[in-house]
């Protein structure tokens, strides 16, 4: 896909935002698996095969990510609402 602007005008405008492109596709990447943690039609999946579906190469990497981001464990999302 192509957004028109090359890859260091993009970089460019990231860094007036004070954001860099890694930490967008990282939480990106961790958007993705929080949802499909959440979704029932992921239930039969492990941790793990989501955190490689979502872009991780490390489920633990992914635990951290999701963790700091919603306060809870990929493990106590998968739970519910009420676990934690």
């Amino acid at each position: 896909m192509s957004v028109g602007v090359s890859v260091r005008t993009l970089h460019r405008c990231l860094s007036q935002q004070r954001v860099s492109f890694g930490n967008l596709l990282v939480g990106a990447r961790a958007d993705v698996g929080v949802r499909m943690l959440e979704s029932p039609l992921f239930r039969k999946l492990s941790v793990i095969e989501i955190a490689r579906r979502a872009g991780f190469s490390d489920a633990s990497h992914f635990a951290r990510v999701v963790r700091s981001r919603t306060g809870r464990t990929p493990t106590q999302l998968r739970s519910g609402p009420d676990a934690g």
